[in-house]
């Protein structure tokens, strides 16, 4: 009979060293999950943003051309001249954003997901557009300034 010693025993990996790789490979895994999360937050904010401020340019071209600031947005994407091709820009989540327009002025916000750029506490309906800045809350865009 063959009697086993340390020189015949077949090359293996241990459990701990197996523990060890499992511990690395989870801990890079929610590394790469958490910045994915924030960089899709980012990805949204700055759509909204460019879709506030392309609002807010459509605007200010109407008014141009009219004398007044249209008193229902839906007047920017109909008619014969269309200040902003339809569909009417929405939120990347799918909600409208607020909007709180008249002959004068107007205020067009959006709730934002990260803290960063021009954060307010008030929103469109709450009648004081400009307030101090937040971690989060608001981004508005309003005429006049």
């Amino acid at each position: 009979m063959k009697k086993l010693t340390l020189a015949n025993k077949l090359p293996a990996f241990t459990l701990i060293e197996i523990l060890v790789v499992a511990t690395i490979i989870i801990l890079l895994t929610a590394i790469s999950v958490s910045a994915f999360s924030v960089a899709n937050k980012s990805a949204r904010d700055s759509r909204r943003k460019t879709d506030l401020e392309t609002i807010r340019q459509s605007m200010v071209l109407y008014k141009a051309q009219n004398a007044k600031y249209p008193g229902d947005v839906s007047l920017l994407s109909s008619g014969t001249t269309k200040y902003i091709t339809p569909p009417f820009p929405i939120d990347p989540n799918g909600a409208s954003y607020q909007v709180t327009s008249t002959i004068t002025d107007f205020c067009f916000c959006a709730d934002v997901e990260l803290d960063k750029g021009n954060h307010t506490t008030a929103n469109c309906t709450s009648g004081a557009w400009q307030t101090t800045p937040l971690p989060v809350g608001y981004y508005c865009v309003q005429q006049p300034y």
